[in-house]
């Protein structure tokens, strides 16, 4: 028998996940900001809602919660992944050209599809409640928590190095 994620760490793992990415969106709000208010805007309204989500997993956790977690990444993945192949369709010149990929995005993505795949057995079929473990489990779970502050890490490099965001806009989008 395989061993699987325990489900009694999952909820930490989402949350990390989550958080994580927060994190990593919170050091581009002031770019995007400073190129087009909006796009600040909705920045912001991203590390909030993740990271009200990442506190309601661990709080509050259910099959609602599990598919608000499943719904929320994947717009936020759509959205980015827009972005990066044809732009977004509205919005400053600078803007709605497609944008060259960098450390904090790819480290978001990471995290977000984790935050998805941690999260689908409970959002669309299994039981939300934990569930017993061995010890295989649990270095399973922590292996992956280390990897998601991993990732977070590396997310947040470019911030800590002096660069919050690895990639600009077009100059007629300032």
């Amino acid at each position: 028998m395989p061993i699987g994620f325990p489900d009694r760490f999952r909820p930490v793992g989402v949350s990390a996940a989550l958080i994580g990415s927060a994190l990593v969106h919170a050091t581009v709000v002031s770019d995007h900001y400073s190129g087009w208010v909006l796009a600040g805007l909705f920045f912001l309204a991203l590390q909030v809602s993740e990271t009200l989500l990442g506190l309601a997993v661990l709080l509050a956790w259910s099959r609602r919660v599990a598919i608000a977690v499943v719904a929320g990444n994947l717009a936020t993945l759509g959205v980015w992944a827009m972005s990066r192949t044809v732009g977004v369709p509205f919005g400053p010149p600078g803007f709605s050209a497609p944008e060259p990929v960098g450390t904090a995005d790819l480290a978001c993505v990471v995290l977000e599809l984790a935050a998805v795949a941690l999260v689908l057995p409970c959002a669309f079929g299994r039981d939300t409640r934990p569930a017993r473990s061995g010890s295989a489990a649990g270095a399973l779970a922590l292996a992956t928590l280390v990897g998601l502050l991993a990732v977070t890490g590396w997310g947040l490099g470019p911030a800590i190095s002096g660069d919050a965001h690895d990639h600009h806009h077009s100059a007629a989008a300032r």
